[in-house]
């Protein structure tokens, strides 16, 4: 599988297919602050994703932050930002795409 990534993202550079890869980071905790005053140490905080697509043919990533209040990491998720991003791509990228997900 490592091999057709790498065969996939040359032919990304050279402008032969779409090659994007995505997945979620770990979470962001915020506000993030070093050193939590005493009172605030009882505060709840807000814990948001990190969802980011990758285009491999130039290292460019687009980046969606979600709050875990107001949806979860399932399927319909991934495939909203995901159908969000193929729709913002210009039309000659849109041809022959590929995608590469962990899991």
């Amino acid at each position: 599988a490592r091999e057709d990534y790498k065969a996939d993202q040359k032919k990304a550079r050279k402008g032969e297919i779409s090659h994007f890869s995505f997945d979620y980071s770990q979470n962001l905790v915020l506000p993030q602050k070093a050193d939590q005053p005493g009172p605030f140490y009882f505060f709840s905080l807000r814990n948001i994703y990190l969802f980011g697509i990758t285009d491999e043919s130039c290292n460019r990533q687009m980046n969606y932050l979600t709050d875990e209040s107001h949806c979860s990491k399932g399927s319909n998720e991934v495939i909203s930002m995901v159908s969000h991003f193929l729709s913002s791509l210009p039309k000659e990228k849109r041809t022959h795409i590929i995608f590469n997900a962990d899991g």
